[in-house]
């Protein structure tokens, strides 16, 4: 490499700092965060060497793609590990975090009450279709007539009863494997 091409690349990368730090602290990285910015790093550099004018696309978006790519790829495969820390009969292996037991009565109980409070926090309507959908096993076209409105209303507010819960979920996970 050049003298010049040294200094273009590294004023290149310094321009694009912003974009790795705010790329590798998304929320779902929070607890691989200094990992996911030496991926996003490399990433960068890969998608320098690699960036071909001839194709027709914008550079800031390939190497915004790269980058972005890349640490959901990093992410997944730290998923599959932490996936793996779950033993076969459910219960959370220690490695995952020590503050958790094995299964017992009483975490049962206290699990199901946690579900419920999550469930309190939906709206009513979205309250409704997760307990016919998925608690009681009706079809969203049974739970449709149920509640008087259509199979795509159904449909809809229960994915987007899904999300909030799935958001819920991961905001007091992230308090109890964060703190």
């Amino acid at each position: 490499m050049h003298k010049t091409d040294k200094k273009n690349f590294e004023n290149l990368f310094q321009s694009y700092q912003g974009l790795l730090r705010k790329a590798s602290s998304q929320h779902y990285l929070r607890s691989l965060k200094d990992e996911a910015y030496a991926q996003a790093s490399l990433s960068f550099c890969e998608a320098v060497y690699k960036f071909d004018e001839k194709a027709g696309v914008p550079f800031a978006g390939y190497v915004k793609a790269k980058i972005h790519g890349d640490l959901y790829t990093l992410f997944k495969r730290h998923r599959r590990n932490w996936l793996r820390e779950i033993s076969a009969d459910g219960s959370t292996a220690e490695i995952l975090s020590p503050r958790l037991s094995a299964p017992s009565p009483e975490n049962s109980t206290a699990e199901k009450i946690f579900i419920a409070q999550m469930l309190q926090k939906l709206p009513l309507r979205q309250r409704q279709i997760i307990e016919y959908t998925i608690l009681q096993k009706y079809t969203q076209k049974e739970t449709a007539a149920m509640l008087r409105i259509s199979q795509q209303a159904v449909a809809a507010n229960q994915k987007q009863a899904l999300a909030g819960l799935k958001k819920m979920f991961s905001e007091e996970f992230a308090k109890i494997f964060l703190t």
